[in-house]
């Protein structure tokens, strides 16, 4: 019987192969440590840029207030990153004016033309929260990552319309003239005064602000329904030519008032027009833009010049609106976005 020759591996031979295990071993274990210290640092990472996101929004949503780099400072301490509340250090939270065309910053912008925030979240060696930790890859002589996210948020108020549903759009129509005025800068309401705007003493005749949204009968049933909970669908102004004609819904319906009472304290988005033709069912309103409104109070009993739904011109940013490179600028209503 024949046999195979089988080479005689020897001892040095299996050393050097020990050998060589050993250092792949050791080189497999610091890249995977290296892998979870990168994973570590970009989640990190992660949490500084919602931390820095959450500051520069909550600071843009009180422009104007005097407030707003201490809103931020104080959003981005809700968050954390490595564990650690954020925190910013002076400098850190910048006021500017942010130009929507260009996409430009401007951060020694005159308060008056301010309408954006700039947040730096960071996590180096000379930030208030020093830089961040790393595990395994101090072996290698690295002891900590340094970290820095930006974040821009402004208020855009180039309003073209308003989202449906959820209680934002009322079908009230109230004359321009009444909330301060549209010009050729864009529609500038007094902010916190008294307005009635139901009904409409400036409309159409046999219409008194009520807005056929839809085209339809608008019958009390469905008037009550877009009150309640808003219009379902976004009503929004087109550019050219910058307005919408609007048909009036004839008559006064006292059985809105159940409605309306619900809604009192809440803040909603009126049609503001500056022209009217037509009377009765046959008017026809040209909606400019839209104003926040907070209701206050409702009346639809007795005499006719004294019923009223009451409220005040608020300045709000809302998530409902709808924003364009035509759309008017509007003091009342405006959208927080992120730019940066």
């Amino acid at each position: 019987m024949s046999r195979v020759s089988v080479p005689f591996r020897s001892k040095l031979e299996r050393g050097q192969a020990l050998v060589l295990v050993a250092i792949a071993i050791v080189v497999l274990l610091g890249m995977a440590s290296l892998a979870i210290d990168y994973g570590c640092v970009t989640a990190w990472k992660d949490e500084l840029r919602r931390a820095a996101d959450a500051a520069a929004l909550a600071g843009a949503a009180r422009m104007g207030s005097g407030e707003e780099i201490a809103t931020a400072t104080s959003f981005a301490a809700k968050n954390s990153a490595a564990g650690k509340s954020v925190t910013l250090g002076s400098g850190d939270a910048v006021l500017g004016a942010y130009d929507f065309t260009s996409g430009l910053f401007s951060p020694s912008a005159p308060p008056a033309n301010q309408n954006a925030i700039h947040v730096t979240a960071r996590r180096t060696a000379s930030a208030p929260d020093g830089a961040l930790p790393v595990f395994f890859a101090s072996v290698l002589g690295i002891t900590s990552a340094e970290v820095t996210v930006e974040s821009l948020a402004a208020v855009d108020r180039r309003l073209s319309g308003i989202a449906g549903g959820e209680g934002n759009l009322v079908p009230f129509l109230v004359n321009a003239t009444t909330l301060g005025g549209i010009d050729g800068g864009g529609f500038h309401p007094a902010i916190g005064a008294q307005v009635d705007f139901y009904p409409e003493r400036d409309g159409a005749p046999g219409n008194f602000g009520l807005a056929d949204l839809d085209g339809g009968p608008n019958g009390v049933p469905e008037l009550v329904e877009w009150i309640t909970n808003g219009y379902p669908d976004p009503v929004t102004i087109p550019n050219p030519p910058g307005y919408l004609m609007v048909e009036g819904s004839p008559g006064f319906k006292a059985g809105v008032e159940s409605a309306v009472e619900t809604r009192i304290g809440d803040t909603v988005a009126v049609l503001v027009y500056d022209q009217v033709t037509g009377e009765g069912a046959n008017s026809q309103f040209r909606v400019r833009t839209f104003c926040a409104v907070g209701i206050s109070a409702v009346r639809m009993t007795g005499p006719m010049s004294s019923r009223y739904i009451r409220g005040n011109i608020q300045s709000i940013t809302s998530s409902a609106a709808i924003t364009s490179s035509g759309g008017m600028n509007n003091d009342s209503i405006a959208l927080l976005r992120l730019v940066q």
